[in-house]
């Protein structure tokens, strides 16, 4: 199947380069082999017939019988396609990427060496064929009267991103099913408050947009019975709908995976048993048609990035997706798991003291609701912005807790003077400025020593020089 989907790319790029899009059946194998530089092998698709391959592609091929020969031609839908790249391609080599209504069909015909006939469109005039190319130019007033300009494209990146946010918030029951296109409209008009105009992104409709993106979604159709009048009647198939590859699935849970971790990041070496604990289920990267863990989170660039080098490789989420779900984050980890997290993180790793704020740290455990404390309300556990030093007691202490033990003290002239009233030889004089009802000196002095670190209390004279002796015999 994917190798048909591949040649329909093929003969959509080999019949872009013929006039009119269109040649005879009978010229496809030269043509073919011209234009690829190869054969077209019928066995490497599964067939055994070239007309058995192209009508295995109805959706890009037409084979209409004009006469005895068979002539191939694209759909009108890849027909416009083929015709918008065209005007793109004309309009960008002119001034300003603009061209009078009047010179646009004598342009075309210089350009491209046969002319634009209106009839292969399916419509009456230039205008009316313009108008179904609404989504690529415009037509406006200018100084030489009409003109047709290429319209601005919208930035294709930021919706991707939006579209797959949009549907990797949905609830687990509904990923593998997905949602219908028209819902997906609407749901984004709610979520954005803009409605999508397919348009602004150079697309027809919304599902040729989708379409657009095969490696991250994927349309099927679903028969139901309010539609199965229409699907008989007007050759539909049902209601269309839209969901994420398996790959993207995948980049779900991962996604939710790094919601639960400080800065949305994890080690490498440790992504394997954080998603089989937080998904439940075993990790197998083969499952998804790749090698090793390396292989599969580059497969998911819209998602993750792995950044630094050996075993300190860190998978970090992009900065369009750490935006958390409205609703219904999936397979969303207990109080418990989550508090594994965030110790678990590269880059969150705290000194482990308990702090007395620690019965209001097990509040914030238990709080199960997925969205972010900041962007809710907040919870009444958590402490006053404005900061308050803690209060500091003018006591005795080593604050740099060199030695167990603290030094000991040189004497003062205070106790040498208490030490003299002790030994009777003289009243202890008073000292200026001592009152009764004054605190202890040796406290004033602490105190002056702790206020100043560079101040140290004056010894003692007398004290220093009884400390001197000489030694005999000299």
């Amino acid at each position: 199947m994917e190798r048909t989907k591949q040649f329909g790319k093929e003969v959509v790029d080999l019949l872009r380069h013929q006039p009119h899009c269109r040649m005879p059946f009978s010229k496809f194998i030269p043509t073919y082999h011209h234009h690829f530089g190869r054969q077209c092998k019928l066995s490497y698709y599964g067939f055994t017939k070239l007309m058995e391959l192209l009508e295995a592609i109805p959706d890009i091929l037409m084979v209409l019988e004009c006469g005895e020969e068979k002539v191939l031609i694209l759909t009108e839908v890849e027909h416009i396609k083929a015709l918008a790249a065209q005007l793109v391609k004309l309009l960008r080599a002119q001034k300003n990427f603009s061209l009078s209504v009047s010179q646009l069909l004598p342009e075309y015909n210089k350009t491209f060496g046969y002319g634009l006939r209106l009839q292969d469109y399916d419509a009456a005039s230039l205008p009316a064929l313009l108008a179904k190319l609404c989504h690529v130019v415009k037509v406006v007033d200018g100084s030489d009267g009409r003109e047709v300009q290429l319209i601005n494209r919208k930035s294709l990146r930021l919706l991707t991103t939006q579209l797959l946010a949009l549907l990797m918030s949905q609830e687990n029951h509904q990923v593998t099913k997905g949602m219908k296109v028209e819902e997906l409209s609407q749901h984004y008009l709610n979520v954005h408050g803009t409605q999508l105009n397919p348009c602004e992104y150079g697309f027809l409709s919304l599902s040729e947009l989708l379409k657009s993106l095969p490696y991250l979604v994927e349309l099927y159709f679903e028969e139901s019975d309010e539609n199965c009048e229409d699907c008989s009647t007007g050759g539909g198939h049902g209601v269309e709908w839209v969901r994420l590859t398996k790959i993207y699935q995948f980049a779900r849970n991962v996604r939710a995976l790094l919601h639960t971790y400080h800065y949305n990041q994890i080690f490498l070496t440790e992504f394997q048993a954080a998603y089989s604990k937080f998904t439940g289920c075993s990790f197998e990267p083969r499952f998804y048609g790749c090698v090793g863990i390396d292989e599969l989170l580059s497969a998911i660039p819209q998602v993750v990035w792995i950044k630094g080098h050996g075993h300190k490789r860190i998978i970090v989420l992009k900065n369009d997706m750490k935006a958390k779900p409205s609703y219904s984050m999936p397979n969303s980890p207990q109080p418990r798991e989550n508090a594994e997290s965030l110790r678990d993180s590269p880059i969150s790793s705290t000194s482990g003291s308990q702090s007395p704020g620690c019965d209001a740290d097990s509040e914030l455990l238990r709080l199960t609701s997925p969205v972010d404390l900041l962007c809710g309300p907040v919870p009444s556990c958590l402490p006053s912005p404005q900061l308050h030093p803690d209060p500091v007691l003018l006591q005795q202490m080593d604050l740099i807790d060199f030695e167990k033990t603290p030094p000991p003290q040189l004497p003062t002239e205070l106790e040498s003077v208490e030490e003299a009233a002790a030994d009777g030889t003289s009243d202890p004089p008073e000292l200026p400025g001592r009152r009764d009802d004054s605190p202890p000196l040796c406290d004033e002095k602490n105190m002056l020593s702790m206020d100043s670190p560079g101040r140290r209390v004056s010894r003692s004279r007398f004290k220093l020089a009884a400390n001197f002796s000489f030694t005999t015999g000299l």
